[in-house]
């Protein structure tokens, strides 16, 4: 494998807080960037996740929808929590349209790391999992003399499963200075459950014997990427001075390495982040040269403290072209790109089939990705299903809209802009009907912004308690299962709109939907969802509240017959659809 020129930044590519590295950048239209620092404007004080953003990987970055050089998107909540003081290093990826944030914490300073994780709709807005506890903890299997903690973490998505690479100083499997990292791989994204440790026998069930007691590289704070080109994990850690470190390993053997590694020159201080595509895999050359993988890396580059994030990538170069490879490797490379060639649909690649879309609003729902490809890549993808405007849409009671395509496939769908902008309307069926489809991918839509209109109101659901639970977070807060779409519902006030607020009572483990400030006499009132209008208007339709006596639960739906609940309270307002 060669390399081929590099590209760098002459200078820094943000603005200045007290400090700022551990960044993690991803390709979604712009730059998005996410890193460690400290801004004056923090309500808690301690280490911040602070974002901004660029049309080019040399900045200059900026927060959202504004000029200001970076903005606050996550911190110490203040309240004693593990993440009372710190968050930092963060890590962040993408998965089924719900943003994924991991990250170091501390509670006050001089106390051990720990690993959080939370769920974002924008990657703006957060909601923390796993009950605002962390995820990962330190092991204390041994005492290297370097009191850090379990930390540092870096997460990537490859065929349903969570990777998460992480340090722990105190791990059986860290070198005498607590450098070491560690890999776990989940179906969970709070990694509480199902979850595998790599050892030196390869995966087995994670134990406490076996968690950390295999070291994949002898590194403090790296970051990785998953090539499909290359089928490996690409590895970038600053363990030499003068150069950032690119290691090459087997995704089902961390214990071999695939390629020699690769050395990108240049200085650096701490937490090199490398530019990766919303799953945290390589992103697509320019040049639409499969065998040409783009590795562009982003660190601080001063000290001290660590500060200007400046940037500097290569191409590595595999030596095979797109004709070698087969069309389900060409698709992997492409996944959640768009595809535009002339005179041929614009396509998204969706779980490696190609969606031909003919209007562009449910192309721009479904990717920000989009680029001109030879007609050999674009015939390469496989052929899922052609979306033209006014197609047939089925919902079901407990199911979500689903756009019926060839061969009478069902497409469900994450959010009604989808279906509004494709021109459709949404056709009521009972559940068995739906079920009677064969299925196809879900489609997940993007968020185009913080400040974008109407969010999507989602009906969560705790088979354990048999609790609904509504959110607008795609994630479900952590509940096991996602419900359905309750239709969108505004998350600021806008004119002749009232609050919906969110109530709980722990004896029962009830969460309940009222306008009621005063939670109707239940015990805990967890906050606004959004707003929606009190009467009718064009364009809306009603929520319902049911509920069932027998388990005490409450349901809010806008199916009239309430689900076969057995009570129906009434209407809580209207959404527009």
């Amino acid at each position: 494998m060669g390399t081929d020129s590099y590209r760098s930044s002459p200078g820094a590519v943000v603005g200045d807080s007290a400090y700022d590295y551990a960044p993690t950048v991803m390709l979604d239209g712009v730059y998005k960037m996410w890193w460690c620092g400290q801004a004056p404007e923090q309500k808690v004080p301690g280490d911040d996740i602070l974002y901004a953003e660029s049309t080019t990987p040399d900045g200059p970055f900026h927060a959202r929808s504004s000029t200001a050089p970076h903005q606050i998107v996550f911190e110490g909540t203040g309240n004693g929590s593990f993440d009372n003081e710190h968050t930092c290093d963060p890590s962040v990826v993408r998965v089924n349209g719900t943003y994924y944030v991991y990250y170091g914490a501390e509670r006050h300073d001089g106390e051990p790391t720990t690993i959080g994780v939370a769920s974002s709709p924008d990657g703006i807005n957060w909601t923390r999992l796993n009950n605002d506890q962390p995820i990962v903890t330190p092991a204390k299997q041994q005492n290297t003399g370097n009191t850090y903690g379990a930390g540092q973490p870096s997460a990537i998505y490859l065929d349903g499963l969570f990777y998460l690479m992480f340090t722990d100083t105190t791990g059986a499997g860290a070198l005498g200075n607590g450098a070491g990292q560690f890999v776990w791989r989940s179906s969970d994204p709070t990694f509480q459950s199902h979850v595998e440790a790599f050892t030196a026998s390869g995966w087995q069930a994670k134990t406490d014997a076996n968690s950390r007691s295999f070291s994949v590289a002898n590194a403090f704070s790296v970051d990785w990427q998953y090539s499909d080109a290359l089928s490996a994990f690409i590895i970038a850690h600053d363990d030499a001075p003068g150069q950032t470190t690119l290691t090459f390993l087997d995704p089902q053997n961390l214990a071999h390495q695939r390629y020699p590694d690769v050395n990108i020159p240049g200085g650096w201080t701490e937490g090199p982040g490398i530019v990766s595509r919303p799953d945290k895999h390589s992103v697509v050359s320019g040049t639409n040269d499969c065998g040409r993988i783009p590795v562009d890396v982003i660190r601080s580059t001063t000290t001290f403290p660590p500060r200007q994030l400046a940037h500097i990538g290569l191409d590595l170069l595999s030596g095979t072209d797109c004709a070698s490879m087969s069309p389900h490797q060409i698709a992997s490379i492409y996944e959640g790109y768009g595809l535009q060639f002339p005179g041929l649909p614009a396509a998204v690649v969706v779980n490696g089939r190609r969606l031909q879309i003919q209007d562009a609003a449910p192309y721009t729902d479904l990717t920000h990705n989009a680029m001109y490809v030879p007609r050999s890549i674009y015939n390469a993808v496989p052929y899922g299903a052609s979306l033209h405007d006014h197609e047939a849409v089925l919902g079901a009671p407990g199911w979500p809209g689903a756009f019926k395509l060839d061969n009478s496939m069902l497409w469900p769908v994450s959010c009604p802009q989808l279906v509004t902008n494709a021109h459709s309307s949404i056709t009521m069926v009972d559940a068995s009907t739906w079920l009677s489809y064969p299925k196809g991918p879900s489609l997940y839509c993007l968020s185009p912004g913080a400040d974008s209109g109407p969010d999507t109101l989602y009906r969560c659901y705790n088979p354990g308690n048999g609790d609904h639970m509504d959110t607008t977070d795609p994630g479900c807060e952590g509940y096991p299962q996602r419900d359905g779409i309750l239709w969108t519902i505004y998350p600021a006030q806008v004119p002749s709109t009232i609050p919906l607020y969110r109530c709980y009572n722990p004896g029962n483990g009830d969460h309940m939907d009222t306008t009621d400030p005063g939670c109707e006499g239940y015990p805990h009132r967890d906050g606004i969802i959004g707003y929606l209008f009190p009467v009718r208007v064009p364009g809306s339709i009603p929520l319902y509240r049911c509920y069932n006596p027998g388990d005490g639960d409450h349901l809010t739906t806008f199916v009239y017959t309430c689900e076969k609940y057995p009570n129906k309270d009434g209407v809580l307002g209207y959404v527009i659809t």
